[in-house]
């Protein structure tokens, strides 16, 4: 009888435990999904930044080239004129 109540502690207390061993599980798991979707996030992020580097580089590219236009002088009836690129 002793053991009998012994074995109904000890499975009480195992019940107990499974049930917060998959509470935690549970958590996680929710948790590990969560760190998937951050992970896609900065991934998007990453590509993001290096095309926006990108286009930095082509508008700075663009202004360069319309300044050094701007600074070309044109021959006209007789005289220089310069581009207005105001």
């Amino acid at each position: 009888m002793a053991h009998w109540k012994t074995l109904e502690a000890s499975n009480a207390r195992l019940t107990i435990e499974v049930h917060s061993l998959r509470n935690k599980q549970t958590s996680v798991e929710v948790l590990r999904e969560e760190n998937r979707a951050l992970e896609r996030k900065v991934s998007k992020m990453v590509d993001q930044e290096e095309r926006i580097t990108q286009l930095e580089g082509e508008l700075e590219a663009a202004r360069r080239e319309r300044e050094e236009w701007c600074a070309v002088p044109v021959a006209k009836g007789g005289g220089n004129v310069y581009i207005d690129c105001g």
